[in-house]
């Protein structure tokens, strides 16, 4: 993120930070997680009304982050970055660009367009509903419409989204980490990965709400599984890295090879 988008941010929070400089930067996103933490729990119970639109996005990002933020609901489009790119590092060291602000809208209108045209991935078995929703999940994160906060205002769309399409989807075993590192593999052609997270992540709505009958030692057992996916997922994520840096590396060491024989 550049130093055009961090200005924004500070020159708009509500919480009378200022200055330009990294500590100003590091303060107010250390602040903003503990008053976005609240919301989210609270977003992530009750959900916010909405059609399961763009707007709908932009909603839940409002709520969750207009206490911060006086910009909160408003994507880079509405914010005067029509014309300039937009990108973050991922873990992986790959520089992931996300849509174009040029097309933003238009792409914002194609990906949901499909969404109501999938009938927002009701009726549809496990593994069509974890498929589908991984799908979805990458268009949206590649979309990135906001400066601050895509991923928490994502996975809590996808929360809501998928408890309507009568599943229960809970991202609270995987780290930060792992779901960057998922995100970028998936941006450039590897899904598998986040696929095999949202699917660990997932699990049908009668089965959640049959786990209050059970006993104390099954609800266990069934965490210790999710946990135990998941760590194994990580595992693999780790793996994808360590591979992606070895054949970067073989890269850059045969281009060197060929400029010394020149």
């Amino acid at each position: 993120m550049g130093s055009m988008y961090t200005d924004k941010l500070l020159a708009n929070n509500l919480l009378g930070i200022t200055g330009k400089d990294d500590e100003a930067l590091n303060k107010l996103f250390k602040e903003e997680r503990k008053f976005s933490l609240i919301v989210y729990k609270e977003i992530e119970a009750f959900g916010i009304k909405g059609n399961f639109d763009y707007e709908h996005l932009k909603k839940i990002h409002k709520e969750l982050f207009k206490r911060v933020y006086s910009i909160a609901g408003q994507d880079r489009v509405d914010l005067g970055f029509k014309n300039i790119s937009f990108g973050k590092v991922a873990p992986d060291g790959e520089l992931c660009t996300f849509q174009d602000g040029k097309t933003l809208k238009e792409s914002a209108k194609t990906i949901f367009n499909d969404l109501k045209k999938d009938n927002y991935l009701k009726d549809l078995n496990f593994d069509e509903f974890t498929n589908r929703g991984a799908e979805f999940f990458i268009k949206l994160n590649t979309l990135h419409p906001f400066i601050e906060g895509n991923g928490r205002t994502q996975r809590l769309f996808m929360t809501q989204l998928s408890k309507e399409a009568g599943y229960n989807l809970s991202f609270e075993n995987v780290s930060d980490n792992d779901m960057a590192l998922a995100s970028s593999f998936a941006m450039f052609g590897n899904k598998r990965q986040f696929k095999e997270m949202f699917k660990a992540c997932c699990s049908p709505l009668d089965k959640e709400q049959s786990k209050e009958q059970d006993t104390t030692t099954n609800n266990i057992s069934q965490n210790n599984t999710k946990t135990q996916t998941t760590s194994l997922i990580s595992q693999r994520l780790a793996a994808c890295k360590e591979q992606q840096n070895s054949i970067k590396q073989d890269k850059e060491n045969k281009n060197k090879s060929r400029g010394m024989r020149r």
